[in-house]
């Protein structure tokens, strides 16, 4: 029976050892999972940091085109402001002396030939 018994002791033994190497085996992949679930935890937060920081620049982008349109809108402004001043200076200078004469003519017209000389300017001699 020592023999069948020495058998017993050395396969019970063996059984023990291929389990210590299981469980071993095991741990092993269960750090290797973890490896992995932080490397891919690592990279969602890394993809989540690009996403904030696509989405701040796309705020960034949108303010910039809109200081552009009212930079533009500004210019535009002070170009039609110039445009009047323009018209202005023109109706001033041009129009108005002649509208004024016009009338003057018009009210010699009406007043009869005594007025008619004095509503007349020099200028129109």
């Amino acid at each position: 029976m020592g023999f069948i018994e020495g058998r017993r002791q050395e396969l019970k033994d063996t059984k023990a050892n291929q389990l210590r190497e299981l469980e071993i085996a095991l741990e092993k992949e269960k750090l290797q999972m973890k490896k992995y679930i932080v490397s891919w935890d690592t990279k969602a937060n890394q993809l989540r940091e690009l996403e904030i920081a696509l989405e701040k620049e796309k705020l960034q982008m949108k303010k910039d085109i809109k200081a552009n349109q009212l930079r533009e809108l500004e210019i535009a402004l002070e170009k039609e402001t110039l445009q009047m001043k323009k018209y202005i200076d023109f109706v001033a200078l041009v129009l108005t002396p002649r509208l004024m004469l016009d009338m003057s003519r018009a009210r010699a017209v009406h007043a009869g030939p005594k007025k008619k000389a004095q509503a007349v300017s020099p200028e129109d001699s």
